[in-house]
């Protein structure tokens, strides 16, 4: 155990022996990479549109649960968040409410998820008000 809980293990970087030259560049690109990529919005770096659109995509915040991996339980929503938009249904609150939650147990059911109960930080009933709205912005091409 580290007797400073400030430092963590970034890496660990062997040789095949004590006189191997280290390739120092190397090693700093993949960590400044590592740490970009565990970085935070808002914290580590800007917050950019796909993180927004990450939030705006995860019924977790309205459900209850998320599913990891998470990128892939995002593109998941938006995608079928995008076939909503192209059948000619007219949705109510209650409808997209029953399609969201068929989704959910499907995907939890397919295995390639991993369920994560976190707290409701929206009702459910927002998070289907947007989700409505966005349906509308797609059938009109205003959402990419």
């Amino acid at each position: 155990m580290l007797s400073d809980p400030s430092w963590a293990v970034l890496a660990f970087y062997s040789l095949p022996d004590p006189d191997t030259a280290v390739d120092r560049e190397a090693i700093t690109a993949t960590l400044e990479g590592w740490l970009e990529a565990d970085s935070q919005p808002g914290r580590g770096r800007p917050w950019t549109e796909q993180d927004v659109r990450e939030i705006a995509n995860n019924p977790g915040y309205a459900y209850g649960f998320m599913l990891e991996p998470f990128g892939d339980f995002v593109a998941a929503v938006d995608t079928f968040t995008r076939s909503l938009a192209e059948r000619p249904d007219d949705y109510t609150i209650e409808a997209l409410d029953a399609e969201y939650r068929r989704l959910l147990v499907r995907l939890e059911a397919s295995g390639q998820f991993r369920r994560v109960d976190c707290p409701e930080i929206v009702p459910v009933s927002l998070y289907l008000e947007a989700q409505l709205r966005r349906i509308e912005r797609l059938r009109a091409g205003e959402d990419a």
